[in-house]
């Protein structure tokens, strides 16, 4: 990945994601397909990558099980700090609780989505799909 001043003139996706072959898996196929990717693997370091490109990050895929702080506490210091302010939000666990899907929505995801249902192309389809031209501008 090239500086700041390159970075901004791509579609730029935050992976916060503790499990390694999953965030390869992934940031490897969003990459081939356009993307820049900014891994995270713990909540802090999601809180500074998110703090450092704000204003450049398009979209965030956060894991909700992981270190130091977990998807939803991320998620909500994001929108209590307002930082990354209408810029979606995929939550991405392998528990498919109700509680915690409501939970995700009230904290502000656009979708909450389980890893075993959805391969690394669907997860991509979905991030293309909600940073097309018309999605996009909803977010703006």
């Amino acid at each position: 990945m090239s500086g700041y001043k390159d970075i901004k003139d791509r579609k730029v996706i935050l992976l916060v994601e503790d499990d390694e072959d999953f965030s390869f898996m992934n940031s490897l196929l969003l990459e081939q397909n356009g993307f820049n990717v900014l891994q995270a693997k713990d909540g802090e370091l999601a809180l500074e990558l998110a703090e450092l490109y704000d204003g450049v990050i398009r979209l965030v895929l956060l894991d909700v099980l992981m270190p130091k702080k977990d998807g939803f506490e991320v998620l909500a210091e994001l929108r209590k700090r307002n930082i990354l302010k209408n810029i979606p939000v995929f939550m991405l666990t392998n528990l498919d609780n109700p509680k915690d899907r409501e939970h995700a929505q009230r904290l502000g995801a656009e979708a909450y989505l389980i890893k075993s249902n959805f391969t690394p192309r669907q997860i991509l389809e979905k991030v293309q799909t909600a940073l097309s031209s018309d999605a996009a501008m909803s977010y703006a």
